[in-house]
């Protein structure tokens, strides 16, 4: 993200605490001269309408993903979603939206194809407008439990999102 798009996002009332923190701390070390953060060894694809920035293997899992997302119910909560970038934060979270962009850790795109079209999909939610509130989570989680049953992923992991769809925790509402 250029600089610009940091203060962009820093000035939306929705951000958790954890990804305002991380916003901070990325404008803080970003040289100021408007181009991307892309370091060595970073490229961008696209697929559809959404622009894909990472390394070559993130650009790949990713349009493996959103092929089997585009396969089920999920696709539509896509439309919000411009950009899918690779991050490493070290939070203990998969994924995160800033504005438009959808950022995922190594975690969740270098896992199960399935799993990261469900992180996908429960992207598209909070880009549809659903928050980080619990009720913004249940929404986000609800849907992604749908496409990982549409996607036939293992009971556990559909198990697991269902759980925490009931009953989001504070981890999962920031």
């Amino acid at each position: 993200m250029t600089p610009d798009e940091i203060r962009a996002a820093l000035e939306s009332n929705w951000l958790d605490r954890r990804d305002r923190a991380r916003l901070e701390a990325l404008l803080a070390v970003q040289p100021d001269h408007g181009r991307s953060a892309h370091g060595a060894g970073q490229a961008a694809d696209t697929f559809e309408h959404i622009r894909i920035e990472g390394d070559r293997g993130f650009i790949a899992a990713t349009k493996r993903a959103l092929a089997l997302l585009r396969g089920t119910s999920g696709w539509a909560t896509m439309r919000g979603i411009a950009r899918v970038r690779a991050c490493d934060t070290g939070l203990p979270v998969g994924g995160a939206l800033i504005g438009n962009t959808a950022e995922f850790e190594p975690s969740v795109w270098r896992g199960d194809a399935k799993f990261y079209a469900s992180s996908l999909a429960h992207e598209g939610v909070h880009a549809a407008g659903a928050d980080g509130s619990r009720d913004g989570e249940r929404a986000c989680m609800t849907v992604q439990a749908r496409v990982l049953r549409e996607l036939r992923a293992d009971r556990a992991t559909i198990d697991h999102i269902e759980r925490h769809a009931a009953n989001p925790t504070p981890f999962h509402t920031g």
